[in-house]
């Protein structure tokens, strides 16, 4: 693989209570860090819009036959708009990393999903989204835990390892993660 492919890193911003929907971020890197471009859209806060808005915003963009990987901050953005990876694969058909800093508590997890509209539907596209891989980063005291799509567990490893800087998690999702945080609070959070 390449050091300099194009990586798509997404987060969501902040968001309160009162909040509608959320801005998602994606930031379009070559390597570990050069930025090419920010895209953005917005998904329902605890909606089921989150795979598609990604989709397009992916889709639409310059940038699009250049993105070899999309990696996300976990599955689930705006609080549980789960992103449904299999079906993010299909609509852009680029690889997807959903980068996981915490094994989840799928009982806890299960038990919120019951406060909202459609639970059973969410509930299966987490069961789905299958089994979480670790990945011992050389530069890292920690793991990264990750889920994937449309590549080899050997490859997912090469794109994480390679994408590791500055922080615990890969750069495209730091970067995405600044952005985001900047444009909601009016400055960026460094912890990701």
């Amino acid at each position: 693989m390449k050091d300099e492919i194009r990586i798509a890193g997404i987060d969501d911003a902040s968001f309160d209570f009162s909040s509608k929907e959320v801005l998602v971020v994606c930031a379009v890197m070559r390597g570990r860090n050069i930025l090419e471009g920010v895209l953005s859209t917005h998904v329902t806060k605890d909606g089921m819009d989150a795979t598609d808005r990604i989709a397009e915003m992916v889709n639409n963009s310059k940038h699009r036959e250049q993105i070899r990987v999309m990696m996300l901050d976990g599955i689930t953005f705006a609080g549980f708009n789960i992103v449904d990876i299999d079906e993010l694969y299909i609509k852009t058909e680029i690889p997807i990393i959903a980068i996981t800093r915490k094994i989840p508590d799928l009982k806890s997890i299960k038990n919120a999903l019951k406060n909202l509209d459609e639970a059973k539907k969410r509930w299966e596209i987490v069961k789905k989204t299958g089994a979480l891989y670790e990945h011992r980063v050389s530069k890292g005291k920690n793991p990264i835990r990750f889920q994937m799509r449309g590549m080899s567990m050997k490859i997912a490893q090469d794109v994480i390892e390679k994408t590791i800087y500055r922080a615990s998690v890969p750069e495209p999702i730091r970067i995405a993660h600044l952005i985001a945080t900047g444009i909601s609070r009016g400055e960026s959070t460094g912890r990701v």
